[in-house]
Formats: structure tokens, C-alpha cells, sequence
């Protein structure tokens, strides 16, 4: 019975050691195999560089809008025009509405209300520090609507942004907004009808 409790007592020692040896945590250092196929398939058509990570998209809605806009800073088309004024030149007084004011510090993606009656959006962007950043208009099949990319850098000193015209056929589905670095970002998104002579 000695002899087979010190064969097992060697054993178990070998054993041991054999997998002290051993990487615990299963890794290697053999190379992972590429899962790319060659080519960007980024679902996010914004010419920006884009992290794998999954970027959160807000949901509409409208409660304490009013609250938000009046928060804006007043260099921005949507405080300006919660005041009473018509900042657009190209749009028609008086059709001007907001629909999105958010102070955001990631990239985000925002749902845009159903049924705007508006053929033009105009979206402004102030950052709390200059950083590279793209935004988009998308419409409700997942496209981005003609001509609405902006890439370029923001920062506190006033809005950076864009204007888009929506055809008759789209809808408006959501804002993308990508930046790369850390800010403290304020969007708004005003939807309003173009003046007659554009």
C-alpha cells in the first residue's frame, strides 16, 4: 500500500508540473486567423474610423424637448429659433421645428420622429474640445440620403454642420454621429421647409 500511495504522490507531481508549464488562460502564441473576407464591411457609411464596438442608438421621443433646446447654446439654429427667431436662410419662416437636442460623449446614433412633413434637415454639432467627427442623415431603409455627410472638426467656439435636402420618397430615420477622442458633444437637428427659389 506504501509503494501505490508513492507512485500516486509522483504522479500527481508530475502532473503539476506539466501544468505550471501551461498557459492558463488557453492562449497562444500561434497567431489568431483573420475573420475578415478582405474588404470594409462597416454597416456605418460615415468616412470615419469606426470601433467594432456596437453604437447604442437613442430612441425619438419627445418629452422635455423644450427643456433641452432651452439648454442649447444660443450660437445654435435650435435655441435661436425656440426664441422666436428664423436663423435658416434657406428655409421658410415660420416652418422651422426642432426635433432633436442631445448632449451626448460617444458616438450614437438617434432616431429620427416618423412622418416629418419637411424636405430639408439642418443638424449642428458644438464639442467641449476640437475632435475629428462625422455625421449623417439616414433614411428609413437604412440609407444615407444624398449629400448629407459632414466631416470635418467641431469645438466650443461655435456649431459645426449640415444641411440636407430629403426627397419626396424618403423618410428620415436617424442621425449617425462618429468622433474620435474624448467631448462632451451637443447635437440639434432642426426640420424645416426650403424657401421657393432654392
Amino acid at each position: 500500500m506504501n509503494r501505490f500511495s508513492m507512485v500516486v504522490a509522483t504522479l500527481a507531481g508530475l502532473g503539476l508540473l506539466l501544468t505550471a508549464c501551461m498557459p492558463i488562460d488557453g492562449s497562444n502564441d500561434a497567431p489568431e486567423p483573420s475573420s475578415s473576407s478582405g474588404g470594409n464591411h462597416d454597416a456605418h457609411p460615415l468616412p470615419i474610423q469606426v470601433t467594432e464596438t456596437p453604437v447604442p442608438l437613442q430612441p425619438y421621443s419627445a418629452d422635455g424637448l423644450r427643456k433641452r433646446i432651452s439648454q442649447l447654446p444660443p450660437s445654435m439654429a435650435a435655441h435661436q429659433i425656440q426664441q422666436g427667431l428664423h436663423p435658416l436662410d434657406d428655409g421658410e419662416p415660420g416652418s422651422e421645428h426642432v426635433v432633436l437636442a442631445e448632449r451626448f460623449s460617444s458616438s450614437m446614433d438617434f432616431e429620427l420622429p416618423r412622418n416629418l412633413t419637411s424636405d430639408r434637415i439642418s443638424v449642428e454639432l458644438t464639442c467641449s474640445r476640437s475632435v475629428p467627427h462625422a455625421f449623417s442623415v439616414i433614411d428609413g431603409n437604412g440609407r444615407e440620403t444624398g449629400g448629407s455627410s459632414s466631416v470635418g472638426s467641431c469645438g466650443s467656439e461655435g456649431p459645426s454642420g449640415m444641411r440636407a435636402g430629403l426627397r419626396e420618397t424618403q423618410e428620415a430615420g436617424q442621425i449617425q454621429v462618429r468622433f474620435e477622442g474624448e467631448s462632451d458633444m451637443v447635437l440639434s437637428v432642426v426640420a424645416y421647409t426650403g424657401t421657393q427659389e432654392d
